[in-house]
């Protein structure tokens, strides 16, 4: 008698399973991971799943912070530069117009004016997480012999903080000008900054005025 004709008959049928009721998604669940084979491999899937999603977003994340790393000491050197530059300007005085020789216009706010391009160099940093420190120093001679003068401007946060008009003068008189910039440390498209953690840029040029 075959296989077929053995599970018709009534008296083996409930070794065939004819009487055995459908399993439960639960119960389907539990003979799956208790299962040889197929239990071990997602078991082993959940264990390695998170690790490696980790390890993604560590790697995301440092990448992230590298980038604004780069940007902000390219913006803070663009922006020191930009004040040695308008210092070496021809018959210029940073905070005279009418010295002020190459048709833009005079630096009556040097912090707004290196600001203002230190942002417009880079597009991947908000602006108003920037904050910025400005140290000039410079040699007074209105006095025998002269003095060494240490003015530190700041630290200013954000646009609209970065403004220096009251020592528009000091800068005039040139010098050297340091920028310390500092960043908070972004997670990109996590949306979060990491507590504690921020990136720093630092930059120095010579103002040299006529």
């Amino acid at each position: 008698m075959t296989g077929v004709q053995t599970c018709a008959l009534p008296i083996y049928a409930a070794a065939c399973g004819a009487n055995k009721k459908a399993l439960s998604i639960a119960g389907w669940l539990r003979a799956f991971l208790f299962s040889s084979v197929e239990g071990q491999s997602l078991v082993e899937f959940a264990f390695v799943v998170p690790i490696l999603l980790g390890l993604m977003m560590g790697i995301y994340a440092v990448g992230i912070i590298t980038f604004n790393d780069v940007a902000l000491n390219n913006a803070v050197d663009l922006g020191a530069t930009s004040l040695m530059k308008a210092g070496t300007a021809s018959n210029s005085n940073m905070s005279v117009a009418t010295d002020y020789s190459t048709g833009v216009a005079p630096l009556t706010d040097p912090c707004q004016y290196a600001f203002g391009l230190m942002t417009s160099a880079t597009s991947n940093l908000i602006p108003n997480n920037i904050t910025v420190t400005y140290y000039l120093t410079y040699v007074d001679l209105s006095t025998t012999p002269g003095t060494t003068v240490n003015v530190t401007i700041g630290p200013f946060t954000g646009t609209a903080a970065n403004s220096c008009t009251s020592y528009s003068a000091d800068f005039a008189i040139g010098g050297r000008i340091t920028m310390v910039a500092s960043y908070p440390c972004t997670l990109g498209l996590y949306g979060f900054n990491v507590p504690g953690c921020k990136i720093a840029a630092k930059a120095s040029q010579f103002i040299y005025t006529s």
